[in-house]
């Protein structure tokens, strides 16, 4: 019987202690949703920011476009580089050592040819890496905080 006793206080002791570690977790974890929210705030500001930016930018790139239409190709003037051609050569084409003097190769040539657009867009800004960055730790953070409300909602708070 004295075991029994025993027992059974000790059950009620761990039941005790558990209630006890239940509210400090509970209430620990309202203070981190807490300041998780605040991120959110400020996230959710920062997100705003960037959108007005955006908005501003594309209004710059139409002003842009609008006077861009409006130079004609003739305004325009490029320099350029008279090549010696010798008063023996028919042609227009500049020879080999024309081409070389001005350092252009068959190397150069080959490298151009591969060159497009999607050679600009696919090359890595540090910038750009370092937003995305930003971005995806920002979003970790906000899917930490949902999960931390959504389990701290589910917990009974005795």
């Amino acid at each position: 019987m004295d075991f029994w006793t025993k027992a059974r206080s000790f059950a009620e002791e761990a039941a005790k202690r558990s209630q006890e570690l239940t509210k400090a977790a509970a209430k620990r974890s309202q203070e981190l949703t807490i300041g998780s929210s605040r991120i959110s705030d400020i996230v959710s500001e920062a997100s705003k920011k960037a959108d007005e930016i955006k908005l501003e930018a594309l209004k710059k790139a139409d002003q842009l476009k609008i006077l861009a239409e409006g130079i004609s190709p003739q305004k325009i003037v490029i320099p350029s580089i008279s090549l010696a051609v010798s008063a023996d050569s028919s042609s227009t084409t500049p020879s080999a050592a024309d081409l070389e003097k001005f350092g252009i190769t068959d190397d150069l040539r080959e490298f151009v040819k591969g060159i497009t657009q999607n050679t600009f867009q696919d090359f890595p800004m540090k910038e750009r890496v370092q937003h995305k960055e930003k971005l995806l730790e920002t979003q970790r953070k906000r899917d930490e905080s949902l999960l931390t409300k959504t389990y701290t909602s589910r917990m009974p708070i005795t």
